[in-house]
């Protein structure tokens, strides 16, 4: 395994799945979230932060995102990079 391969202090930084950022765009994604997380936990101490990369075009939605936050699971950082101008 990566983890297993990789030396002692290495850290993984994790892009999450475009089904949640893209297809979904942050909507009703409770379950697939948690499989994802859930999946990148193997890495035990070796995980890093996760990176939610959104797309181009995906205007800001305050509301959106807050219910989105309200899902994620403490204990793990969580980037985000906004890519739409607004």
């Amino acid at each position: 395994t990566w983890r297993n391969s990789s030396p002692a202090n290495f850290t993984f930084s994790i892009k999450v799945s475009r089904f949640i950022t893209h297809l979904k765009r942050l909507r009703d994604t409770g379950e697939a979230v948690e499989k994802f997380i859930a999946r990148a936990k193997i890495l035990g101490e070796k995980l890093g932060p996760l990176l939610y990369q959104l797309p181009p075009n995906m205007p800001r939605n305050d509301d959106v995102l807050e219910s989105f936050l309200s899902i994620l699971p403490g204990g793990i950082k969580h980037v985000f990079e906004f890519r739409h101008q607004s």
